[in-house]
């Protein structure tokens, strides 16, 4: 152990002798130290602010940042009790406070020097070589018509300009595949399209490996498989894909079985537990609460 850890235990050994509430107090505000540890990559977008109570007041500098933090709330709420209590549960919710989104000074200038920064081209401006003239004319040599001829190479140069004229304008080639892109983005749309669906199914399969895993784990992990789409990657996507799976899952299992390993997979992926942590008492609360989308649903009588 070393000299500061040894010294940190000596202190939190002094405090634990103080009154319970003193202590208690000084434990709930452990989360702002350690905010960085317990909601890792959303740290820089959302963050406590004060402590009311047993309720964490959160700031969000984006919509979407509150908006995805729902889908992700209990693993984090979780994860600060674990790093604060232990096993005592210090933190109750979440809250958020009012947010006022107002763009910084910085922000302003950046946005004016950008939009200042571009230039406005037209393909009229646009100049062909006399290689790609060349190569545009050979294009068409083998058309026998002169006026199918002439359309077809006017086609051609059109082509060529606005290629050039995309160029100019900051394009660039697909990291996927040789289409043009605009300057904002990494890939075409049609990559995207792919790599969206592969991105999906891909949550998927991880979810069938792992149904315990937490979603922000998961965030993480996609994001690292498809960086070119890595803002797309989010917990409300992530959330969005568990949940059908869940539904298409509780599709097999018949209501009543409680002991299939497809009915304690669909308790582990809608539980969010590891499978040495199934109890009977939680298989059949869950598959209670999950016994609309069971297939087999005995019919009720009307009450007449």
């Amino acid at each position: 152990m070393s000299e500061f850890e040894s010294a940190g235990a000596a202190a939190w050994q002094s405090l634990s002798r103080l009154g319970k509430n003193f202590q208690k107090k000084l434990m709930r505000h452990r989360i702002f130290h350690h905010w960085k540890e317990i909601a890792g990559p959303i740290a820089e977008d959302i963050f406590p602010i004060k402590i009311v109570g047993a309720t964490i007041v959160l700031y969000a500098k984006t919509s979407a940042a509150k908006d995805n933090f729902k889908y992700i709330a209990k693993d984090i709420l979780d994860a600060a009790n674990k790093m604060a209590g232990g096993d005592e549960e210090i933190y109750k919710k979440f809250d958020f406070a009012k947010s006022f989104n107002r763009p910084t000074f910085s922000e302003q200038n950046f946005r004016k020097q950008k939009t200042s920064a571009q230039k406005k081209f037209s393909v009229e401006n646009i100049e062909l070589s006399a290689a790609e003239l060349a190569e545009c004319e050979k294009n068409v040599a083998e058309v026998k018509n002169p006026e199918l001829k002439e359309i077809a190479l006017k086609s051609f140069i059109a082509q060529k300009k606005n290629y050039k004229l995309k160029i100019q304008e900051g394009w660039h080639k697909c990291e996927l595949c040789n289409s043009l892109c605009p300057p904002e983005e990494i890939i075409c749309d049609s990559c995207r399209i792919g790599e969206r669906e592969k991105m999906r199914r891909e949550i998927r399969q991880i979810f069938i490996k792992n149904p315990e895993k937490k979603i922000l784990t998961v965030v993480e992990e996609v994001k690292k498989i498809f960086p070119q789409i890595k803002e797309e990657v989010l917990p409300e996507v992530v959330n969005s894909e568990r949940a059908a799976l869940i539904n298409s899952r509780a599709a097999k299992v018949s209501f009543g079985d409680t002991k299939s390993e497809a009915a304690k997979f669909l308790v582990q992926l809608y539980k969010q537990l590891p499978k040495e942590k199934l109890t009977d008492a939680i298989i059949n609360r869950a598959l209670k609460e999950l016994r609309f989308n069971l297939v087999n649903l005995p019919q009720f009588e009307k009450v007449s």
